[in-house]
């Protein structure tokens, strides 16, 4: 059986949009290249987003819900801790 190799490279804060004109614009030829021999795929992960734990969720592969974290800080709403 043919084994695979995957490498997940998480771009923070990427806004695709730009990225994508600078390439064209020819500003990020490396980007570019990894782009043209690679395979992408655009996530989606609805409200989770707001959680600005992104990294984390899909690295554990946990949700908020089954993780127990939406958000890398916590709040008590009696004493505001």
């Amino acid at each position: 059986m043919p084994r695979s190799r995957v490498l997940a490279i998480g771009l923070d804060g990427y806004e695709l949009t730009l990225a994508e004109r600078l390439m064209a614009d020819g500003l990020l030829p490396r980007m570019s290249a990894l782009r043209a021999r690679s395979v992408r795929f655009a996530l989606s992960h609805g409200r989770e987003k707001y959680s600005g734990l992104t990294w984390e969720h899909f690295s554990s592969g946990r949700t908020p819900e089954n993780g127990g974290r939406w958000s890398a800080i916590s709040f008590d709403p009696v004493s505001y801790h």
